[in-house]
């Protein structure tokens, strides 16, 4: 083990079953960064006997030695023809699909941990007890042909349409063209949470569509745009006059020549506007989920706004400089010199969205006052340069620092 006196393990997975006394005491602390912790009873023991290691991990499963680890990156699939023969631990980061089959042809899983999205089928919905999922688990419908999310049911689609039960989180019904009676004839029909459609395909079609879906109904000839936009002449040429945002819209500068030829616009997201196109675009009727109206002219004006860098150093010269004011926004590390006063700091500075913000004890109530959505602000002595990185070398010479997707003690 050498003279390192630390150890820092970050990895998605970490299984510490392995962990000896040995190893406990030849550290004075351990530190565990991990997505999953695989640990067992007799190592439990062991660490809570010994005290010096600290866990950071989203869940900890204790589970017997035997117990296998399975650890899956990205889009995986399980079913009938690839189940655990032994009892295991499935940590999946990425998307999990989970085939029909016979539930008790699942209890080799003891334990799930999925950092992505769960697609399980509604007769296996009690295999949701055993999972921790962090981010979307959904039920699809047993024996159902499962879609890509916002898959557009069109000619084509229809053309080439079987005898099934089409599942997707969102379906979109946007071609006026597709035959419904192609659809009916191949006895293709759908589910989905939520089904976009036009005006034209409500009759035609909603009998095709599962009594459980949110029916959005949209003016025909309406685009459907997949992101964040800003209203710009250059959105309207590209998708039409007739718009369904799934994301969030602003409508600031360059508006103007673009509104004149909307003639439709629902919002999925947030609605950012700019006061100055407040009444014509309201004017509009647009749907949306949040409204934001954004009065630019009571926005401070600043002489200069520093961003997206990895660190920054704001000294009094450059405050000094700039009388209408600095904006650092972000930056992952902003450092206040010690020479610059709590007044200067109040009237000319001001830090948003960066991670770390140091300065001194007599600055801290001024920095405090000025910064948004930072994630801290320390406040201490400056460090002696010399100092400073002698006390961060040692540091670094005496602590193990192991970065892997999966580590075993």
């Amino acid at each position: 083990m050498g003279n390192e006196k630390k150890m820092i393990v970050n990895a998605a997975t970490c299984d510490v079953r392995g962990i000896t006394e040995e190893v406990l005491q030849s550290y004075e602390s351990i530190c565990i960064n991990a997505a999953a912790v695989i640990s067992s009873s007799g190592a439990k023991a062991l660490i809570d006997r010994s005290g010096n290691v600290t866990m950071n991990a989203a869940a900890v499963f204790v589970c017997e030695d035997e117990t296998e680890l399975s650890t899956i990156n990205g889009k995986s699939e399980i079913g009938p023809e690839n189940l655990p023969a032994r009892k295991t631990v499935l940590v999946v980061n990425g998307t999990l699909t989970i085939r029909p089959c016979d539930p008790a042809a699942l209890d080799n899983y003891v334990s799930v941990l999925i950092n992505g999205r769960l697609l399980c089928p509604k007769s296996l919905s009690g295999f949701l007890a055993r999972a921790t999922v962090n981010g979307k688990a959904e039920l699809y419908p047993d024996g159902a042909v499962i879609l890509k999310k916002n898959t557009a049911i069109d000619r084509v689609f229809a053309l080439r349409a079987r005898d099934s039960l089409y599942w997707s989180p969102s379906l979109l019904f946007l071609d006026p063209t597709v035959d419904d009676g192609v659809l009916r004839e191949k006895g293709a029909c759908f589910e989905a949470e939520k089904v976009i459609i036009i005006e034209s395909l409500v009759e035609k079609m909603i009998d095709l569509i599962s009594e459980e879906a949110d029916i959005v109904i949209v003016p025909d000839g309406t685009a459907f745009v997949n992101d964040d936009e800003k209203l710009t002449a250059g959105l309207v040429t590209r998708f039409g006059p007739k718009l369904y945002i799934n994301g969030d819209l602003e409508v600031r500068e360059g508006a103007g020549e673009a509104l004149p030829k909307l003639e439709y616009v629902n919002v999925n997201g947030e609605l950012k506007i700019d006061r100055e196109w407040e009444e014509a675009f309201l004017a509009l009727k647009p749907v949306y989920k949040e409204l934001a109206v954004i009065d630019r002219e009571k926005e401070r004006k600043f002489d200069r706004v520093i961003a997206d860098k990895i660190s920054f150093k704001v000294d009094r010269s450059l405050l000094e400089r700039n009388p209408g004011g600095i904006l650092v926004s972000d930056c992952a590390a902003v450092k206040i010199a010690p020479e610059v006063p709590a007044e200067l700091i109040e009237e000319r500075l001001e830090i948003r969205d960066c991670a770390s913000v140091s300065c001194t004890p007599e600055q801290e109530s001024a920095v405090g006052l000025i910064t948004e959505d930072c994630g801290e602000i320390r406040a201490g002595e400056p460090d002696k340069e010399d100092g400073g990185f002698l006390r961060t070398l040692k540091a670094v010479v005496n602590t193990r620092m192991v970065n892997a997707a999966e580590y075993r003690f």
